[in-house]
């Protein structure tokens, strides 16, 4: 039964090119599932839950229950990673060939996804800064996001990015944002071994694992911010062969 109408053909042949490069990641159960969902979440603006999109489009076009599109995102075996490896795989593919020794920046952030009820995963109050409600929290989930921005053309005025978001991670206090932000960047730096990484962050990342991730790569450097009440202290100096305990840190 043809379910798309021939105006629509392109695009749904398009979206169904794409999908397929993700396949041999799915059983073919699976993949429909995949399929359909990519397709439900490019027809809206705003996705407000799995229940809405199967209310408003999954339902129309496949003959399943709501239950197993949650059963889908809670027990199928597929690998989130390989998802991310395969996304990042296909962008270099599309780097033209004059830009390939470019240079590819990494941005790691968090955001935040208000919950109404508490039955959720990794539900939880959070801080939320650019909240104008009288209140500074919100009760809800929080992700870790990883973005890649490649090279796509250049002009008089240098070099145009583009900016794609590759994997997100629930925050659920087993791992702190910091190991988990560290292990979405370690899985994809093979990948990229062959190239100029930046890592762009906030105030939040630049400490603790995320700085031991940048020191483990060769090729990968850190811009980021830093706190206004960081501690920066130069090194200590060498044993000077007196007695007592030689000081950790010198000048502020």
């Amino acid at each position: 039964m043809n379910i798309i109408s021939k105006n629509q053909n392109s695009i749904y042949s398009f979206i169904n090119k794409f999908c397929n490069q993700y396949r041999d990641i799915f059983t073919k159960k699976t993949f429909k599932m995949f399929f359909w969902i990519v397709i439900s979440i490019i027809s809206f603006d705003k996705i407000h839950s799995i229940r809405f999109i199967w209310n408003n489009f999954i339902s129309k076009y496949m003959n399943t229950s709501l239950n197993s599109v949650y059963y889908f995102f809670s027990y199928s075996k597929f690998s989130l990673e390989s998802i991310m490896k395969r996304t990042v795989t296909l962008l270099l593919d599309i780097i033209p060939q004059q830009l390939r020794d470019e240079k590819i920046f990494l941005i790691i952030d968090d955001t935040l996804q208000e919950k109404f009820g508490d039955k959720f995963a990794g539900h939880n109050t959070f801080f939320d800064h650019v909240r104008r409600n009288n209140s500074s929290y919100l009760k809800g989930n929080t992700f870790v996001c990883l973005a890649i921005s490649i090279p796509v053309s250049s002009s008089s005025n240098g070099i145009n990015y583009k900016t794609i978001p590759i994997g997100f991670r629930l925050y659920q206090k087993e791992k702190s944002k910091l190991t988990i932000a560290k292990e979405m960047i370690d899985s994809i730096m093979n990948l990229l071994q062959d190239k100029k990484v930046t890592l762009l962050c906030d105030s939040w990342y630049t400490k603790g694992d995320v700085l031991d991730c940048v020191k483990e790569h060769e090729n990968l450097e850190l811009i980021a911010a830093v706190r206004y009440d960081t501690a920066i202290y130069d090194l200590p100096p060498k044993p000077n062969g007196k007695r007592g305990r030689n000081p950790i840190y010198v000048k502020n």
